[in-house]
């Protein structure tokens, strides 16, 4: 691993029928490791964001990769410190990402690598970037003439829905910050 005590993230939209046994494992097997984050668990998923020693990181991505469900899971790696999370927590949730929209499923067909991303706005010059952050992150810095959903919170987003009727009948290629709201955004 790159860093001595890395930072993943991660997440993988799939159906758990008891997430309550699932978040018992996770925190058992994490404690186990050392491991300190958050968890969340919910019957749509797995959201995380851990961090540990390297070869403590390496032997949790090599056991989640071993189960059917996560084989493909992508999990971005940064660097962080034996401080970067207090605590270790690991929690069934309604949803892996707040959005309170009611039982939606993300569409994974709808998803774009970055490169056919990329391709897709040049191909389409009249396409619609829309930005599906927060305000604060908004802020910090989005695309040229993009389409910014004024919200403070991400379960802001279906009641903010009504102002991009107008979009509806346009290309529309969503971007946010590590994948899993564009997911449930375009759901």
């Amino acid at each position: 691993m790159e860093y001595a005590f890395p930072v993943i993230l991660f997440y993988e939209c799939v159906s758990s029928a008891d997430p309550r046994e699932f978040a018992a494992s996770q925190r058992a097997f994490c404690s186990g490791l050392g491991l300190k984050g958050r968890l969340p668990i919910a019957t749509e998923g797995i959201n995380g964001t851990l961090a540990g020693p390297a070869e403590k990181i390496e032997r949790y991505i090599a056991a989640l990769r071993k189960d059917p469900k996560f084989t493909g899971i992508e999990v971005k790696v940064s660097a962080g410190t034996a401080g970067t999370f207090p605590k270790l927590i690991v929690k069934v949730r309604p949803e892996i990402v707040a959005l309170s929209a009611g039982e939606i499923r993300p569409d994974q067909e709808n998803q774009l690598s970055p490169l056919e991303w990329k391709r897709m706005m040049e191909k389409n010059p009249d396409s619609i970037l829309l930005d599906v952050r927060n305000r604060f992150e908004s802020e910090a810095g989005r695309f040229e003439n993009a389409v910014v959903c004024d919200i403070g919170h991400f379960r802001e987003l279906p009641d903010y829905i009504p102002h991009l009727d107008h979009l509806k009948e346009k290309t529309v290629l969503i971007y946010c910050t590590g994948g899993i709201r564009c997911e449930k955004a375009s759901a």
